[in-house]
């Protein structure tokens, strides 16, 4: 039995409750809004069809099976982020998951794994199959960094900086829209790359400014 005593629990009001949700509320929103963007500029490029096939229909949900157990880890930081020992062997976790997932992925996309999964399981178009090696090779780090990313935003939520969440999650919007406009204009990617390149990138800043915001949460327990 807790020895906690429940009256010195103070009781959330419903200020505190919709202080804390809106900003998570609002961030789901803007997770549907970045692939139409990304989606309408591949559909200006040289070839549509097979550039929004190598990413959205076969590379993209590959990844997201690969990627699953990363999207729990949000969860598993508000619930543990009560010290810094806590935070620190969570963080670990994160990048343990982290890491197996994206070894698999590259063992799928570097390896003559690839063409097996592509021709016999997925059932792969041809024409597609180089492209959708290519766009898995550029996303093989992303199990690494959606596992820190969720994490750290579930320390900043059991930290009571939720709106945090939210501004990471404009940061995320913001760099996928300048690397797909860039990459667009310059035409220096096919469509399926570029859009992977967007999702990484954008990722990649959303999971450095979350990081670094939930260290602060880390240092306040000290």
């Amino acid at each position: 039995m807790s020895s906690r005593d429940p009256r010195t629990v103070r009781e959330a009001s419903y200020s505190d409750i919709l202080r804390t949700w809106w900003p998570l509320g609002a961030k789901q929103l803007l997770v549907f809004v970045a692939d139409p963007i990304y989606i309408a500029f591949i559909m200006r490029m040289s070839h549509p069809d097979l550039e929004l096939g190598a990413l959205y229909t076969y590379g993209w949900p590959f990844l997201l099976l690969i990627a699953a157990p990363s999207f729990t880890l949000n969860a598993l930081g508000n619930v543990f982020g009560k010290n810094v020992a806590n935070i620190r062997r969570t963080r670990t976790v994160a990048l343990g998951v982290g890491i197996v997932g994206m070894l698999i992925l590259s063992f799928v996309a570097f390896t003559p794994l690839a063409s097996f999964l592509m021709s016999s399981i997925l059932k792969v178009p041809e024409e597609e199959r180089p492209m959708v090696r290519t766009v898995l090779q550029v996303l093989a780090i992303y199990p690494v960094l959606k596992s820190i990313c969720m994490i750290s935003q579930g320390h900043l939520i059991r930290g009571g900086r939720s709106y945090e969440v939210l501004w990471s999650r404009v940061i995320r919007l913001v760099v996928g829209l300048v690397i797909i406009v860039a990459g667009y204009e310059l035409e220096v990617l096919q469509g399926g790359v570029l859009g992977a390149a967007a999702i990484l990138g954008s990722l990649a800043a959303q999971t450095i400014y979350v990081w670094l915001r939930s260290m602060q949460i880390g240092r306040a327990h000290v």
